[in-house]
């Protein structure tokens, strides 16, 4: 609520145009020289005498007090006397038009000056949230290369490209491993962005058919195979979460749990033992990594592993033996951890 309102005494011509009386419900027409006194509102005015209103005769000039609450200042108590000329009214309404422009102008320069200022905000608020972004990106990244330490759990396909010299004793004969779905253990160590040592794990059991002549005997044989190999690891950087990489390294192929079958024992003639030879191969790979986050990734590998063993079949103090070269791909999927 405006607490004090200004009081306005204004000296206007003595030629007043029409005012309509709120309150009374008169109207008057042009009262020359009438002095009247503006109420709580501007139309509402009341007709005093010249004597009441403390006219200033012999001037043309007709003084009306009043109080106007739209110049209102907040206890401001502040008092004014506006004076104007019979003969400077054209240039009050002048003064007054321009004013009014100056106004326009001034809230059309507030309005630009706080669209503008909205603006600045708008454009600074973006580039602190990009700078943030790349920070947190470059963060990440950090982060990232911070932990040198890898595991992998993953579903391993073996599918060895198996060939055999013939067995001894048994004419044109041979033998072929079969293929196998097992599961995989990898462990590694990242010593720079690009290359890290990989221990990887993979654990399969494969059935042996006879090839040639003894094919119709259908399954000789089964073993289980460790298959470890140690490959060094070259990763290509990647703005993206995809990490591709090659490697090379070495295996040991490790065969246990070894038996013949019935089938076999009944066509060799004795009950038989079965003995696959384990040793040293080269392995390559190729694969790509998929980043979840920081911490967790997708991994897709495919590795070749050259393996030459030799099968040996012994039947009652009698050993039959032949060259078997086993050279499985291995292709295989599963999830990693970064530590």
């Amino acid at each position: 609520m405006w607490e004090n309102p200004i009081a306005v005494g204004m000296e206007l011509p003595w030629l007043l145009g029409p005012i309509m009386t709120r309150g009374s419900g008169d109207r008057t027409g042009l009262i020359p020289g009438a002095c009247h006194r503006l109420g709580p509102r501007v139309s509402d005015l009341r007709i005093m005498s010249r004597k009441e209103s403390g006219c200033i005769r012999g001037t043309g000039m007709t003084k009306i007090r009043g109080h106007f609450p739209s110049l209102t200042r907040p206890s401001s108590g502040l008092e004014s006397d506006i004076r104007i000329g019979a003969g400077e009214s054209e240039g009050a309404a002048t003064d007054a038009h321009g004013t009014r422009e100056e106004n326009l102008m001034r809230q059309n320069r507030l309005m630009i000056s706080v669209a503008a200022a909205i603006g600045l905000s708008l454009i600074a608020a973006t580039c602190t949230h990009a700078d943030a972004y790349s920070y947190d990106a470059a963060d990440a990244d950090e982060q990232a290369s911070t932990k040198t330490f890898f595991l992998k759990g993953r579903v391993a396909f073996m599918n060895p490209n198996s060939s055999s010299n013939p067995i001894a004793t048994i004419l044109n004969s041979g033998s072929e491993i079969g293929d196998d779905t097992g599961f995989g253990i990898d462990a590694g160590w990242r010593f720079s962005d690009e290359l890290a040592v990989e221990f990887s794990n993979i654990w399969t059991s494969h059935d042996m058919t006879g090839a040639n002549s003894i094919v119709g005997l259908g399954k000789i044989g089964e073993a289980d195979l460790w298959l470890p190999s140690l490959t060094l690891q070259y990763h290509f950087q990647s703005e993206y979460t995809i990490r591709p990489y090659v490697g090379i390294g070495f295996n040991y192929a490790s065969f246990y749990s070894e038996k013949t079958t019935p089938a076999f024992d009944t066509f060799i003639g004795g009950v038989s033992s079965l003995k696959l030879d384990d040793g040293f191969g080269v392995t390559g790979q190729v694969g790509v990594d998929f980043d979840i986050n920081n911490d967790f990734f997708v991994n897709l590998d495919a590795k070749y592993h050259s393996i030459n063993s030799a099968v040996r079949f012994n039947t009652t103090g009698t050993e039959r033996a032949g060259d078997l070269d086993v050279n499985p791909w291995v292709i295989s999927g599963g999830l990693g951890m970064n530590f």
